[in-house]
């Protein structure tokens, strides 16, 4: 989790990202845009089995991931359709002041 505090994502692109990583691991897991208890905007949040990662509010320029206890988690509003990027796409990602919009 301390590598994903440095990427320069958007919680959308977050979201992409880990879910992303996950799909190269074999992970099987989904992107939500979800309402949490605490928060007045929806966020976008990565769930992995019983596990979710709130990837941060849903207009968020930089957003740092953390994992969301169950209460926390208030609906889930719709599970979005996300397509897993390459190894590459992920790299053109997470570089520094990177403006590669349309690659991936």
């Amino acid at each position: 989790m301390a590598q994903l505090q440095q990427l320069p994502l958007s919680s959308y692109d977050l979201a992409r990202y880990l879910f992303s990583q996950l799909a190269l691991e074999q992970r099987s897991s989904a992107v939500y845009e979800v309402r949490l208890v605490d928060a007045e905007r929806h966020h976008f949040a990565v769930q992995l089995d019983d596990v979710w990662l709130d990837c941060g509010a849903d207009n968020a320029a930089k957003a740092n991931p953390r994992l969301l206890m169950p209460s926390q988690l208030v609906e889930q509003i719709s599970q979005l359709e996300v397509v897993a990027l390459s190894e590459m796409q992920l790299q053109f990602m997470t570089m520094e002041n990177a403006h590669f919009d349309h690659c991936y």
